[in-house]
């Protein structure tokens, strides 16, 4: 596989899950075939892969692997835009792997699934899922919440819902100063006379905000809201690593 190989990488593994199903390795071996049909550009081939994640899955429930193929899973059916399939897998997800290193982005899935097919009710209970963990547990972490606060704002806004859009930005801008988000709605705000008041309102009744107040008169250089993301990260900014869902809507 490391050599890309995959036709190669395919007959081997395949060979090994039939003719050494005892073997210690085989949850490895399906992982890893599932991984290589993953790649296809094919959704057809695609879909091989997620029959092997659940195979993993449902042979192997407590090996370490089994929620990554669950969450791969549906990431492959979602990218097929099997959404009802893909939720299942996420939910199977959440519920059976509270504390995963995939099931916090497995909540955001269902949210955003919901969100492109405009069940914005639904979509809004799952970001509020992940709001108040982070409250009550601190389990997701500061980005994975000011993305949610982010999105909360703007689907209250598409349902006129201008107070709780509102409120959503406040904590945003806030209580997350240094993340991506903020600075995105920051920029978003000064830039839309009829949001004026609020981001006075907002930089008045909250001494972090002052982080990002700080750096206004940066916007009239930026060639583009990417420039964002050449910022040098300095004591008080630190910006959102992932940088691949920050394409979602800057690109």
């Amino acid at each position: 596989r490391r050599i890309r190989n995959f036709s190669q990488a395919k007959q081997v593994l395949s060979q090994m899950i039939v003719n050494c199903k005892n073997h210690e390795k085989i949850p490895d071996a399906l992982f890893l075939l599932a991984k290589v049909y993953s790649f296809s550009h094919d959704p057809l081939q695609r879909e091989f892969g997620v029959s092997y994640y659940q195979q993993l899955a449902q042979s192997f429930p407590d090996n370490s692997l089994a929620d990554d193929a669950l969450f791969w899973a549906g990431d492959i059916l979602e990218r097929n835009q099997k959404y009802d399939s893909a939720l299942a897998h996420y939910l199977i997800e959440v519920s059976l792997f509270s504390s995963a290193d995939f099931t916090p982005e497995s909540y955001w899935r269902l949210a955003w699934i919901q969100y492109k097919r405009q069940k914005y009710d639904s979509a809004l209970s799952w970001l509020d899922i992940i709001i108040q963990s982070h409250h009550n547990t601190a389990w997701f972490s500061s980005q994975e919440t000011s993305r949610a606060l982010f999105w909360k704002s703007k689907i209250l806004e598409l349902l006129e819902n201008k107070e709780g859009s509102k409120q959503a930005r406040k904590e945003l801008l806030q209580k997350f100063p240094g993340q991506f988000y903020s600075f995105y709605t920051w920029f978003y705000l000064r830039s839309a006379k009829e949001y004026e008041n609020d981001l006075m309102s907002y930089s008045h009744s909250s001494p972090s905000f002052s982080v990002l107040k700080d750096y206004h008169t940066l916007s009239d250089s930026f060639e583009s809201i990417k420039t964002i993301r050449n910022l040098i990260e300095k004591d008080i900014i630190i910006l959102a690593r992932k940088a691949l869902d920050f394409t979602i809507f800057i690109e």
